[in-house]
């Protein structure tokens, strides 16, 4: 999700050449999981978390119309709705191993 939104200059726009402000909001969270979507080769209508142990750290829109929340843990995940597919986050390094 991206949302663009732009603002007049406190004093209007009368007589401006430049635009007062802008404000970006990126869904970081949800791109993550598209990236797992691309990477991993799942359809993108299909409920996707990414997973760091037990915990998860990106939801997918999808998941997150059956109820399922980012910091929820695998297990409520799965509750909430059963088809999910958690994808693990990739460990590297030996001091990354669980």
């Amino acid at each position: 999700l991206l949302v663009l939104v732009l603002l007049p200059p406190a004093g209007g726009m009368a007589g401006a050449d430049v635009v007062g402000r802008v404000i970006l909001h990126l869904d970081a969270d949800c791109f993550y999981a598209q990236v797992e979507h691309k990477r991993l080769g799942i359809p993108m209508d299909v409920p996707l978390a990414v997973q760091q142990w037990s915990g998860l750290i990106a939801v997918n829109y999808a998941a997150r119309a059956k109820g399922v929340g980012r910091f929820m843990n695998a297990q409520e995940a799965k509750k909430a709705c059963p088809e999910i597919q958690l994808v693990h986050v990739e460990l590297i390094g030996e001091k990354d191993d669980p």
